[in-house]
């Protein structure tokens, strides 16, 4: 069995060559690279096979599985991984050459934990660093991390997590949103729940913001369905937890006072961003809803207002 299973589900072929690149320029060389074209149309495969290295695996997908449920390709790709160890890289990022050495070395300090962690640094088109996640400590429970991201304290990206790959398969693989928006987030609740997170501080990661990414996309409807089904699987999992201890027990009560209104200022936006424009369509969809939005009078006249103006 080798170490690490790197994971690309690939459909960009515009920074793919300087993803691969960057996984092969790993100091540590137990680990295997499985792609998975998501048929595309741009031609990656010939991107693989200018690189011709016998540790790559190539897969394409008959038919596009798509951005709706892009966590189908994930868990594809997770099929067939042999690592001990996955994780997942966006076609379009890059990972410092010593991503996998130091990884190593914290599987091998908390041999117990499933889930791993990364600093990252954001950078431009051109490679240029513009932003730097910020320092987390080495190892946290699930509640504090749970905590934290809800909080807005911490950034975080898919391919800065390595997830031990039992656990992961063991689970179903990765928790499937809408778009895979939060299915990162609450895949590394789930990892965390009973041995925590370790956090690595040094910059290993390199997630590249661009106008192809997911996020910076629109389909706010499938983001504002995803936000409401994270927001009850956290309701749930703070439901399960043993009231016993303290500390627990008043981090549980700060999640279940804040969560509400923490997420549903994030749906807010997003249903602002589905009536931008003069989409009054949009709007009476959204007004039709409004129970499951949990929108108030007040709330109702600010997105009308935003359609009429904006």
């Amino acid at each position: 069995m080798v170490k690490f299973s790197i994971a690309i589900p690939a459909y960009k072929g515009v920074f793919f060559n300087e993803c691969l690149n960057s996984l092969l320029q790993q100091t540590y060389s137990d680990f295997e690279i499985i792609i998975v074209d998501d048929a595309s149309p741009d031609n990656l495969f010939q991107i693989v096979e200018n690189n011709q290295a016998i540790r790559i695996q190539y897969y394409k997908n008959e038919t596009n599985i798509g951005a709706e449920n892009v966590v189908d390709n994930w868990n594809r790709c997770l099929q067939y991984a042999k690592g001990e160890y996955f994780l997942l890289m966006g076609d379009d990022d890059k990972v410092s050459p010593l991503y996998l050495e130091q990884f190593a070395k914290y599987i091998e300090k908390y041999p117990q934990v499933n889930v791993f962690h990364c600093r990252t640094a954001i950078i431009d088109q051109q490679s240029n660093i513009i932003d730097l996640s910020e320092g987390w400590p080495e190892w946290e429970s699930m509640l504090d991390n749970i905590y934290h991201r809800m909080k807005d304290r911490r950034i975080q990206f898919i391919s800065d997590f390595v997830y031990r790959t039992s656990f992961l398969k063991n689970m179903n693989g990765f928790v499937k949103f809408p778009l895979a928006w939060n299915s990162d987030d609450v895949t590394a609740f789930e990892a965390a729940t009973n041995n925590g997170i370790v956090h690595i501080n040094e910059i290993l990661f390199y997630y590249r913001t661009n106008p192809y990414n997911i996020s910076t996309t629109g389909n706010w409807m499938l983001k504002a369905e995803a936000m409401l089904q994270k927001e009850k699987w956290i309701e749930n999992r703070i439901s399960k937890i043993d009231k016993a201890n303290k500390q627990e027990c008043i981090i549980c009560q700060l999640i279940q006072q804040n969560l509400p209104s923490q997420m549903h200022s994030k749906l807010l936006q997003e249903l602002s961003n589905g009536v931008k424009g003069h989409k009054i369509h949009n709007l009476f969809f959204i007004l039709k809803k409004y129970k499951k939005y949990r929108l108030t009078f007040i709330e109702s006249i600010h997105l009308l207002l935003i359609c009429i103006f904006k």
